[in-house]
């Protein structure tokens, strides 16, 4: 017998997403310099993920939802080798698109921990907004998204996770550094782990306008 998920055992069925609704947001999660091709945390495959991303903001203001979309940065700190906020080749969005790119009317969120939420107005943001649903995408897959996703949940958020608009890097194995582990392996573990239990696993596609 094929096992269950634990939402499919608890009875919660899988999540739509619709860019028009009011109560739904979309986190663009450290979409930074700092994850680029040839940036020292290259994230593999990030040009394909960020065309992704590129159309669910597209999507979200089409449907006049610009405010619903909330853009965050991670700092690591001055004189930090990555996400360095005084050095725009590592803390600046990526950009190439101006989908990739704030617009005035959408907001910035600057973040110094893994989750979205700690230490940061986020959650007080979107709750002034009535938001109920989090549409999750971005960098890296096994730390900030993941994190973010578990703190969503907690706080009582319906949480997605687009599948093609996150992505990792490939990292050495716990069992021996001389092993890596690859970055697809890596998305879809962590998209498997959420998708038990902690959100809903989708595809840009199945995000409607």
């Amino acid at each position: 017998m094929a096992p269950q998920s634990f939402r499919q055992m608890a009875g919660i069925p899988a999540s739509s997403v619709s860019a028009s609704s009011d109560s739904t947001a979309l986190l663009v999660i450290d979409a930074q310099t700092s994850y680029a091709q040839g940036a020292p945390l290259a994230i593999s495959g990030v040009d394909a993920a960020q065309a992704q991303i590129a159309k669910l903001v597209s999507v979200f203001r089409k449907a006049g939802r610009a405010g619903q979309i909330f853009w965050i940065q991670h700092s690591a700190g001055v004189g930090a080798p990555v996400f360095d906020p005084e050095r725009s080749e590592l803390f600046d969005f990526m950009g190439g698109d101006d989908n990739l790119r704030p617009k005035d009317g959408e907001t910035i969120i600057v973040k110094k921990a893994p989750s979205c939420f700690t230490g940061t107005d986020l959650h007080e943001l979107l709750q002034k907004q009535g938001t109920k649903q989090l549409v999750l995408t971005g960098y890296m897959a096994h730390v900030c998204v993941t994190g973010t996703a578990r703190s969503s949940m907690e706080h009582g958020y319906d949480t997605v996770v687009v599948r093609d608009a996150i992505g990792d890097r490939d990292i050495p194995s716990w069992k021996d550094t001389a092993e890596t582990v690859r970055a697809e392996t890596l998305v879809d573990t962590v998209c498997t782990e959420l998708g038990d239990f902690f959100a809903t696993i989708v595809k840009t596609a199945d995000v409607k306008a």
